[in-house]
């Protein structure tokens, strides 16, 4: 009887024991979801959606990238890549018997239709303009994003024109999307032509601008919008009470880009003239510290800030000389030791060939064709 009984409960153990490992093992597979969760016998069963190794994820830098590499559409091409470590390309598909050639496909979309993709909630998703073309033969182009779950897309948001917008601006009015962002938070940013919005996680609209100047700059930390208007101010909005200031308004200098090193609240600014500054993000009537010269344009990565052909270590103060960082590249992807950057190369026939470059410690690394 008493073995029974013992019998009995080491069984009992035991369930107990099967039930927690399957818990653990399903939240497990929830925070490392891959893209992968319904079977695909075309798609090898250690490969997610895109072709790769790995849960698909996104850095703060808007990133999509996995255990295989970093993934870039250029807005020349109709197919989303694969970038490897040593710059090799490859479609970012892991159906070996696929085309690549219609949205069957995860890699696909349409050439010159700005698509880009894009994680948020821990789902892909596409931001990309359909165009339509009316019997009179006019078209008509509006914004649309599509979450993509395998081989299916589903329409999650379409651009609209601001209700409350002017009716002479209305007139000339798109509602084409140029780009949609996340920045790993808990907002998308959408930019279009005349008009941009922020979206919340169930796709609503909660706030609208249209005075985003002509550089086109604009970036989400925490609940704060931050961007640079068309009187070359830099604009904070909290999200949360949607109230609006001025936090940087050069007297002498027009602002033309911007970073924000959110652990040390710390602004850097460039202005037209190539001009460096740093200063507290507080420090409001503050035009900060003079740093160096280097270009209108400028981008912070880690601790180093790119301007021109120099460099800027955030942490010890460095600046040195750099490679060129190729701003007008077809498409892009950061990582916080690395750039990805998809150039044009030379026309051969009727397609333009494209090349891979990898930019490390200010200095271009590698430099492959796409084959």
């Amino acid at each position: 009887m008493r073995r029974k009984n013992v019998n009995k409960l080491l069984a009992a153990i035991l369930a107990v024991i099967m039930l927690m490992c399957c818990a653990c093992s399903t939240k497990k597979d929830k925070e490392t979801r891959s893209y992968n969760d319904k079977p695909n016998e075309k798609i090898a069963s250690n490969l997610n959606y895109l072709g790769g190794v790995g849960a698909i994820k996104v850095n703060e830098y808007g990133t999509i990238y996995d255990d295989s590499g970093v993934y870039i559409k250029p807005t020349v091409s109709s197919l989303l890549y694969r970038i490897d470590e040593n710059g090799e390309a490859s479609v970012a598909c892991g159906d070996v018997t696929c085309t690549h050639s219609d949205t069957k496909c995860n890699a696909y979309s349409s050439v010159g239709s700005n698509s880009n993709y894009f994680i948020f909630n821990d789902e892909l998703y596409m931001g990309y303009n359909e165009v339509n073309i009316s019997s009179d033969g006019t078209s008509d182009t509006t914004g649309k994003i599509l979450r993509i779950d395998g081989n299916e897309r589903k329409e999650v948001f379409t651009n609209s024109v601001p209700d409350d917008m002017d009716s002479e601006l209305r007139a000339e009015a798109t509602k084409e999307i140029s780009e949609t962002k996340t920045y790993n938070s808990n907002y998308i940013l959408l930019i279009g032509d005349t008009h941009n919005y922020i979206l919340n996680q169930n796709f609503e609209i909660i706030y609208c601008f249209m005075d985003l100047g002509k550089v086109c700059k604009a970036l989400i930390v925490g609940d704060r919008l931050y961007y640079i208007n068309n009187l070359f101010e830099l604009v904070e909005v909290d999200l949360r009470s949607k109230k609006q200031s001025i936090i940087v308004e050069h007297k002498k200098e027009k602002i033309s880009d911007f970073a924000i090193d959110e652990s040390e609240k710390m602004l850097y600014y460039a202005t037209f003239d190539a001009k460096i500054y740093k200063r507290k993000l507080s420090e409001v009537k503050s035009a900060g510290e003079y740093l160096f010269k280097g270009s209108f344009l400028m981008d912070l990565y880690g601790d180093t800030l790119y301007a021109g052909k120099k460099i800027y270590n955030i942490k010890t103060g460095e600046i040195r000389d750099c490679d060129e960082f190729l701003e007008s590249s077809y498409g892009y992807a950061v990582t916080k030791n690395a750039q990805y950057m998809i150039m044009g190369g030379e026309e051969e026939g009727t397609e333009e060939k494209l090349t891979v470059y990898i930019m490390k410690n200010g200095k271009i690394i590698q430099k492959k064709e796409i084959q």
